[in-house]
């Protein structure tokens, strides 16, 4: 589908989030940090802007919404979730 390699050179969203897991390797306690933005750059580059587009399809397309309500909906996502620090 060519519009959704154009997806993320149009929309930016990334998210800070991080997974830290403290484990005994060979007595020795490690911490290891994993950041979420890099797994999933490494599974799908652009995925969390795709997923958005398409969360604004299908209330379009799918669920009958019309534009001033998606783009609303849309809006208090990225306020919500940016006040939590999900999305950057």
């Amino acid at each position: 589908m060519v519009l959704g390699g154009f997806i993320p050179s149009v929309i930016s969203a990334t998210t800070p989030l991080t997974y830290q897991q403290t484990v005994t390797v060979e007595g020795q306690t490690v911490t290891q940090t994993v950041k979420l933005q890099e797994q999933l750059d490494s599974l799908l580059p652009g995925l969390i802007p795709i997923l958005l587009t398409g969360l604004a399809y299908y209330l379009l397309k799918k669920r009958g919404w019309s534009p001033q309500a998606v783009l609303a909906v849309l809006f208090v996502l990225g306020l919500v979730f940016g006040a939590l620090g999900w999305l950057a």
